[in-house]
């Protein structure tokens, strides 16, 4: 995904009350930096997840994340 396609994707989402500053950070943070998906920019970055469900909902695929220890969806770089 480029920068530009995420902001019109973010410009067009519809956030609840508790979203809406979150929101206008991911605006501000890619206005600000050129680099907001890259992993070098130390500050923070853009990544992304998904989930992945059976067709019944009752089940979810989960990764072993390694580094963390942790069982988490997929996703991230």
């Amino acid at each position: 995904m480029h920068r530009e396609q995420l902001r019109q994707l973010l410009k067009k989402y519809e956030p609840t009350a508790e979203e809406v500053v979150c929101k206008e950070r991911m605006l501000d943070f890619l206005d600000e930096h050129e680099d907001a998906f890259e992993r070098s920019l130390e500050v923070s970055h853009f990544t992304a997840s998904a989930w992945l469900l059976s067709r019944d909902l009752s089940k979810v695929l989960l990764m072993n994340h390694a580094k963390l220890n942790m069982w988490i969806q997929l996703g991230g770089h």
